[in-house]
């Protein structure tokens, strides 16, 4: 797998780098009719735990990354400078990590500042006129897909046409029990709920019945403009990878050397010829 866009690490903000943090250039994107299927590796180096660190990754978590210390106190300006550059330069997209809450312990070691991706992204739109925004990632076991699809298809509107939506399973079970959401098989709910945005995103009356979600007859105005909003799955097992193939348009995987990568994509058996694969 070779780089097929440049990449930044731009100023991000308080949100770890992600409201307008890693952006990817536009000069790899592929035609409209094409939907590749993209890879968007998130580094080699994050595979390193953070110096300093004795026992890592605590509770067995993986390390993301280790926010900076100037994005703990830089603001909505910052982030609105960061946007408009990235836009001006040419690049694909911003990205904003989604969490309500997390562990004490956790914060201390990857930050504890998220800005949300609705009001974060709303914003930025309003000062940029054609880089895309990707939430990275929107846990799906926290909402039920007809609220996603509600909530990030006005967003769609309001930025004409520019969202990505960045999803993944999650993996802090103290923040699933803080919102009252199952953490056991959340897998499995998972998969249901990507089959029911697909189907919902672009309409206006939208209808999926599934084992864990069922529901028709009802509106959802305003909803996506896009006929198919950009699915990106993150994770960084198999499955997920597996999750990404029939239900996304892309996989973001974090934490994994270049040789890991190319393992599980070999073994995900991706059509040859029918993959455009990007590291960032």
């Amino acid at each position: 797998m070779q780089p097929r866009h440049r990449s930044v690490r731009a100023p991000p903000g308080p949100a770890r780098a992600r409201p307008a943090g890693t952006a990817r250039s536009r000069g790899g994107r592929a035609s409209p009719g094409s939907r590749p299927f993209q890879l968007c590796h998130q580094g080699e180096q994050h595979a390193s735990p953070p110096r300093g660190t004795a026992n890592w990754p605590p509770s067995g978590r993986p390390w993301r990354s280790c926010p900076k210390p100037w994005e703990r106190t830089a603001g909505v300006e910052e982030l609105g400078v960061v946007a408009e550059a990235a836009d001006r330069l040419g690049f694909h997209h911003l990205t904003c990590s989604k969490h309500v809450a997390v562990p004490m312990d956790i914060a201390e070691q990857r930050g504890g500042t998220y800005w949300d991706p609705l009001a974060t992204f709303g914003y930025l739109a309003a000062r940029t006129g054609r880089i895309r925004f990707a939430t990275q990632v929107l846990v799906l076991g926290h909402h039920h897909p007809s609220a996603v699809a509600k909530r990030y298809g006005t967003l769609d509107r309001v930025s004409g046409r520019r969202l990505v939506l960045g999803l993944g399973v999650g993996s802090l079970e103290e923040e699933y029990r803080l919102l009252g959401a199952a953490f056991e098989n959340r897998g499995v709910v998972a998969d249901d709920a990507l089959a029911a945005l697909r189907v919902s995103l672009p309409r206006r009356e939208p209808a999926h019945h599934g084992e864990h979600f069922d529901y028709e007859g009802f509106v959802v105005e305003p909803h996506a403009v896009q006929d198919r909003v950009p699915l990106w799955i993150g994770g960084r097992t198999s499955r997920s990878l597996r999750r990404a193939v029939p239900f996304g348009d892309g996989w973001v995987p974090f934490g994994l050397s270049l040789d890991r990568l190319r393992e599980l994509v070999d073994a995900a058996s991706l059509r040859r010829g029918g993959s455009r694969c990007a590291t960032r």
